[in-house]
């Protein structure tokens, strides 16, 4: 290559990093300084994979200056992203007890614990139109109260009611409660963010990207969690083909609990 066509090409370089820098930390703020506005922290998690893209690419033509930059924006949206979600693997609480859930809003709860004994189960009222089957279960001395919420639909006012009901009956329990299901919102949202510092709860399982007629839609948020207390892992996750483009895919789980 001539040096003016080298000199081209760096010029090029320079400004596509140029632009994709000032991008990143105008996005990276914008997301920082309104937390409120949930459509923009709807795109956390593609803005962080886009920036290591990025970042990526300057250290492979030796843009090193600009790796930095960039860099420094992957730390801020990981530890945004990681403050309340896990991202590529699940929390093993290396449990020897286990339990087994599947979500599917279609059907009935399902929950499968070898020599379990159920102690009761019903529906929570989370709104108007809103319930929220759980079962409480006693295995191996533990009891644990799980949930399944299908919020995926509501509106925001519905989904903050519901997530109120949630926390209260949460916060009345002695024995732990495993919550599980599409929340509608991804855990780093705002109040997501509040509803599991208010209940003490974590994020046990990866990022799953699934919606209604789809397995894997990373154009949009993750919205499907497994919440519980330390004690509690998710050993295995797995994600079935939806039966069609109106069915959500069933999510079978098996958590471990200590």
């Amino acid at each position: 290559m001539g040096y003016l066509a080298q000199k081209k090409k760096n010029a090029r370089e320079s400004t596509f990093l140029k632009w994709m820098l000032t991008i990143f930390i105008i996005l990276t703020l914008l997301i920082l300084v309104f937390e409120k506005d949930s459509f923009l922290r709807t795109w956390l998690f593609q803005v962080y994979v886009l920036n290591v893209v990025v970042f990526l690419y300057a250290l492979s033509i030796g843009r090193i200056l600009y790796g930095l930059g960039l860099a420094t924006l992957v730390v801020v949206n990981y530890f945004q992203i990681t403050t309340s979600a896990r991202i590529f693997t699940n929390f093993n609480s290396g449990g020897e007890h286990h339990i087994s859930i599947t979500y599917n809003p279609d059907s009935p709860l399902e929950i499968k614990a070898h020599n379990a004994i159920i102690l009761r189960r019903g529906h929570l009222v989370l709104g108007q139109d809103e319930k929220a089957p759980f079962e409480a279960i006693e295995k191996n001395g533990h009891v644990f109260t799980l949930i399944r919420v299908d919020l995926e639909d509501n509106t925001d006012k519905e989904r903050a009611i519901a997530l109120l009901q949630l926390r209260n009956f949460i916060s009345e329990q002695d024995d732990p409660v495993i919550l599980f299901g599409d929340f509608g919102l991804p855990a780093w949202s705002k109040e997501m963010s509040a509803f599991l510092e208010d209940t003490d709860l974590e994020v046990k399982n990866r990022m799953l990207f699934t919606k209604r007629g789809s397995r894997h839609s990373y154009l949009s948020a993750p919205r499907f969690y497994i919440l519980s207390f330390q004690n509690v892992g998710v050993e295995d996750i797995d994600v079935s083909a939806p039966q069609d483009g109106k069915s959500y895919p069933e999510i079978k789980a098996r958590l471990s609990f200590y």
